[in-house]
């Protein structure tokens, strides 16, 4: 009688969030009725939330698609106003978002490699707060 050795594979891990940057993972949670909900996560680091302003265990976040010159580009800038997106502060100070499937339809896909990106500030304009900018990843933009 012989045995063979099994390797343990470990799990991909999320991708690392520069200290001035975000991190993008797709995620789903089973349902029993409706099966699965499938959303993108965004998490905003502690040093990039301050630049941004966000400073309330909740706040409202506007989330812009760049054309142009920004083509590719995610911005974030604080909005309270309604049907913006809703960011949750965390316990190391940074932040967290999610864009359900509704949203992301004909925009983002919802199967893509988690990924870290650095962010930059974008120029201030006149009676605007704070905006950061970050470049999505190929496979995110792929919308289906």
């Amino acid at each position: 009688m012989s045995w063979e050795t099994i390797t343990n594979i470990a799990p991909a891990k999320a991708a690392a969030i520069p200290p001035m940057g975000v991190g993008v993972a797709c995620r789903k949670l089973g349902t029993r009725k409706r099966g699965e909900v499938r959303y993108i996560r965004i998490t905003i680091a502690p040093a990039l939330a301050a630049k941004l302003c966000l400073r309330t265990d909740k706040i409202g976040l506007r989330l812009a698609l760049g054309s142009g010159p920004h083509a590719g580009k995610i911005a974030l800038s604080v909005d309270a106003s309604n049907g913006n997106f809703m960011a949750k502060k965390v316990k190391d100070g940074g932040y967290f978002l999610t864009i359900n499937a509704a949203s992301a339809a004909g925009l983002f896909s919802l199967d893509f490699p988690s990924f870290g990106a650095v962010a930059e500030m974008l120029p201030p304009e006149r009676d605007k707060p704070p905006m950061a900018a970050f470049r999505a990843s190929a496979e995110m933009l792929e919308a289906e």
